[in-house]
């Protein structure tokens, strides 16, 4: 009677190893972070936002073109808040977008170019003439600026360190610092109060994967225990918070089931 008892034990203990992961967002998706600041200074000082003027443009590049505006070279910031970023995933990519509206060459200069910087400076104001440090030059003297169009520039180090560190990020852009009387090579962008063209973060994170683990056959059977056996061979993404197993004396086992 025992042996035939634990011969259908035997055949009926079923082996799983269960891994609790959250699979409620087991697929890869963009998040959109508009920018908190922006600003551009010049020669004249810091772009003034009670008087926003052409169509609310962040200028970067040199402007010596007339006697009305005489704005010399001019370098812009943009800073983001990253507290909707989930930093229990993997960023997969991160990158800066910008919506260029106006694209200009006028004189001795030759085309506009962008040099872009990450900063490790937050605390700047828009109401001032302060500009967050030069830091370390993530694209430099990039010349593929189109007018009316999208500028996107991969930041995904440096956003997922400030991610994880401060939760803000602080972009300085700079351009075309000299020139003469005559001279215009600058571009322009939107700013953050032009809602559909505002300069923005989209962050694509790691696509979430279930784990995979091998069964082994169960061992040290007695009346009243055994020992079962499994490999996890991959954990996953994100990382499980437990695992175990699960066993039933009557079909497939569950994580309800002891």
């Amino acid at each position: 009677m025992k042996k035939s008892t634990l011969f259908i034990l035997s055949l009926m203990f079923m082996f799983l190893s269960q891994l609790l992961w959250n699979n409620t967002e087991a697929y890869a998706y963009d998040l959109s972070i508009t920018a908190s600041m922006d600003k551009f200074v010049d020669i004249t000082g810091g772009y003034d936002y009670s008087n926003p003027g052409d169509g609310n443009q962040i200028y970067v590049g040199y402007d010596y073109g007339d006697t009305v505006t005489d704005y010399g070279s001019a370098r812009a910031a943009i800073q983001f808040e990253l507290g909707t970023i989930d930093t229990s995933r993997t960023i997969q990519s991160a990158n800066l977008k910008i919506y260029l509206t106006t694209v200009e060459n006028l004189g001795s200069l030759g085309p506009p170019f962008v040099t872009l910087y990450s900063s490790d400076t937050d605390g700047w104001l828009e109401t001032d003439s302060s500009l967050p440090t030069q830091g370390t030059a993530i694209v430099s003297n990039d010349y593929g600026l189109t007018a009316n169009s999208w500028k996107s520039f991969s930041v995904t180090d440096f956003i997922a360190a400030q991610a994880a560190g401060d939760g803000k990020a602080s972009f300085l852009l700079t351009g075309v610092e000299t020139g003469i009387s005559g001279d215009r090579s600058q571009f322009c962008f939107d700013d953050k109060t032009v809602a559909s063209y505002s300069a923005c973060l989209e962050i694509t994170y790691v696509p979430n994967s279930p784990p995979t683990v091998t069964t082994q056959a169960v061992s040290a059977i007695t009346a009243s225990t055994a020992t079962g056996n499994g490999t996890i061979t991959n954990l996953g993404v994100p990382n499980p918070t437990a695992h175990g197993v699960c066993w039933n004396t009557s079909g497939n086992p569950t994580t309800a089931d002891s």
